[in-house]
This record gives structure tokens, C-alpha cells and sequence, in this order.
């Protein structure tokens, strides 16, 4: 008998949350190469073992995340793999937007348990580099979320040019992406100053770097991105870690408009420190909670 009554205060807590939910947990992961199968020719591309996915999975589900960003997935096959294996773990996400932009091997993703009511991701974005036209690589997530019919949250993800070694300039390259989305995060602004913005993804340089500091704007102004500062139960800021280097760099954010801002519950928003945090990805996940608005 008791334990039918907590089966069914279990079952009437889970289906009060589902329709008034008082918060929304967002988590934002590089996924560090989410590819199973090594796409036509990129020879450098390795597909992921089945220890480091498992690794992975189990990382996210430890978070229960409403609402998942990420970076570096593979075909859209990999996506619904990705997808399966977190329904499997307790996680079912059903509402997504993949996108496919210049870069035919990483892309950016979200997943949400909460509907999509608008989407307006950009997939061909170009800009001029010294007389060249070059190409926003992974392009800009863009969607709206209806986590309840009076809080939209708009998510805008992204995955900036890499610090790799390439024949261009990769810091310029990523200095013409940032650009390109700051101005699209500043029309959605200008437009809806209330909006509830959360901008994440991995940017690939540190807080101090041009691209990063166009980006986040001017302070104080309406459409400036508040950087969230996100620490694990350390007190350790870092999202990265670089082997070839041996460098750990913080280059992964969540940026809030101001409204997003207000909605923010810093005390409970973190980075995991999982065990097995590299062994999943070189990357590790930013999570943040926001606190519904009745």
C-alpha cells in the first residue's frame, strides 16, 4: 500500500511538473565529434568509440536537462542515435533543430521536451576576409522554445572557427563569425527587448579575446549578453581541455539578454565534474537553470 502511494505521488509530481513547470534546466555540450561513421572524404575524422558515447550519455542524463545544445554532431543519423540513446537513459527529447551549414562533417543541434514555436536558424551566412568571401562554418541555431504559454525561450547556439592550424587565419575567421552573430543576436534585441536569450556554444577563444568581447557588447546597453559565470564544486571556471597544449581554457559560455538574466538561479547553475568528464568529451557541459516566470 505504501509503496503504491509513492508510486503515485511520484507519477503526480512528474505530470504537475510537465504542465507547470516552476523551472527549465539548459545544458550546453561540445560533444567533442559525435560521428559514428567517418564521412566521405575527411580521413582526419574519427569516429567516436562506444565507450566514450556511453561516457557521454550517462553525463547528460545525470543532469536531467530539459532543454540540450550541442556542438560537433555528426550526420543527421548521428543525431537520432544521440537522441535514442538518451530516451534510453530516462531522457526523451522530441523536439529538435539540426543544422546543416558549410561545414559538411560538425554541425550544431538542440533538443527540448518543450514544443518549438519558431525557428529562424541561419545556414548561409558569409562574410568578406580580405577580398575572399568565407563562410560562417556551422552556421547559427536559432529557435524559440514555449516551455509554457506565457515563457518563450529563445536559444541561439553556435560553434565558432576552430583553433586549429589551417592556411587561413583561424582568429580572423572567428572574428568574422562573431560579428555576423552579434548582429543577429542584436536585431533579435532590437526588435523584442524582453526576449529571453540565452546565446551558448562553444566560441572558441577566452573572455578577453576580440571575438568574444564583440559578442557579449557593450554593458549596460539593451542588447548586451551577459556572460554566465559557471564554476564546478571546485570553483574551477574552465570548459576545455587542450592535450596537444596541455592548456585548460575556459571558451565555452551561456550569454544572457538581460530578461534571460533576471530568470537566472545562479545558486543551482554549475559545470558537472563528473569522474569521467574526459573520457566522454574533451569539452565539459555548462548547465544553467532558469527560474520560470508565472
Amino acid at each position: 500500500m505504501i509503496r503504491t502511494f509513492l508510486l503515485f505521488l511520484l507519477f503526480f509530481s512528474q505530470s504537475a511538473w510537465a504542465e507547470d513547470p516552476r523551472e527549465v534546466r539548459f545544458l550546453s555540450y561540445n560533444l567533442e565529434n559525435y560521428i559514428r561513421s567517418i564521412p566521405e572524404g575527411s580521413p582526419t575524422v574519427e569516429p567516436k568509440s562506444e565507450k566514450s558515447i556511453a561516457a557521454l550519455i550517462a553525463v547528460i542524463a545525470a543532469e536531467k536537462p530539459d532543454i540540450i545544445g550541442v556542438c560537433e554532431m555528426g550526420a543527421q543519423a548521428d543525431f537520432e542515435d544521440f537522441l535514442t540513446r538518451l530516451k534510453a537513459a530516462g531522457l526523451d527529447l522530441p523536439y529538435t533543430e539540426y543544422v546543416e551549414a558549410a561545414d559538411p562533417d560538425r554541425h550544431v543541434a538542440l533538443a527540448s521536451r518543450f514544443p518549438i514555436s519558431a525557428r529562424n536558424s541561419q545556414t548561409n551566412l558569409s562574410f568578406d576576409l580580405t577580398g575572399r568571401k568565407e563562410y560562417y562554418k556551422r552556421g547559427i541555431l536559432d529557435v524559440v522554445i514555449a516551455v509554457s504559454e506565457k515563457y518563450q525561450l529563445h536559444c541561439i547556439g553556435t560553434h565558432l572557427k576552430s583553433r586549429r592550424d589551417v592556411p587561413e587565419d583561424q582568429a580572423l575567421l572567428r572574428r568574422g563569425e562573431a560579428h555576423l552573430l552579434r548582429l543577429h543576436c542584436k536585431s533579435i534585441l532590437e526588435k523584442t527587448p524582453d526576449a529571453r536569450l540565452l546565446v551558448y556554444g562553444d566560441l572558441n577563444d577566452t573572455i578577453n579575446e576580440a571575438p568574444i568581447r564583440e559578442i557579449i557588447g557593450r554593458k549596460n546597453s539593451l542588447d548586451y549578453l551577459k556572460p554566465v559565470d559557471l564554476r564546478d564544486v571546485n570553483g574551477d571556471k574552465w570548459t576545455h581541455y587542450w592535450k596537444t597544449a596541455d592548456i585548460y581554457s575556459r571558451i565555452d559560455y551561456i550569454l544572457t539578454s538581460p530578461a534571460a538574466a533576471h530568470d537566472l538561479i545562479a545558486g543551482k547553475s554549475h559545470i558537472p565534474r563528473p569522474a569521467d568528464w574526459y573520457e566522454a568529451s574533451d569539452h565539459r557541459p555548462l548547465v544553467v537553470i532558469l527560474r520560470v516566470q508565472p
